[in-house]
């Protein structure tokens, strides 16, 4: 083999390995294509992620502010409950002091009432005897 020839089969080896690389590097591309879409997506969907993330802690902030109004809405009522218990328990107590003398008065005109019933039922019975007697 002469040296044209060995040139020849080196060229040619040369070649078919710059095809392979070629080859190679047109896959390499086609993937790299692929990742660069890949991360797009992903860049979207972190996007996406991070503008709920910020409308959530925006949730999270009004409702942390509602519960801090809630709270003190309900330490004032809680506050005014009381008094109004109180005023009520104070009216409530007015009543029965003023009540509370009334069951013995009652027990006693019930007596009284039992004792007027007796005379007046002998006094109709003497009446009746008279009655009979003249």
């Amino acid at each position: 083999m002469n040296n044209e020839e060995k040139i020849l089969v080196l060229l040619e080896k040369q070649s078919t390995v710059l095809d392979t690389l070629v080859k190679g590097q047109e896959e390499t591309n086609q993937r790299l294509d692929k990742l660069e879409t890949d991360v797009s997506v992903l860049k979207t969907d972190v996007s996406s992620l991070k503008t709920d993330v910020s409308s959530l802690k925006t949730d999270v902030s009004v409702l942390k502010t509602d519960l801090a109004e809630t709270k003190e809405l309900v330490i004032l009522m809680e506050h005014d409950n009381k008094q109004q218990f109180g005023i009520l328990h104070d009216g409530y107590k007015l009543v029965y002091d003023k009540l509370e003398p009334i069951p013995p008065i009652i027990e006693n005109l019930q007596e009284d009432i039992f004792v007027i019933k007796s005379v007046i039922t002998a006094h109709s019975q003497d009446i009746s005897t008279l009655m009979v007697a003249t």
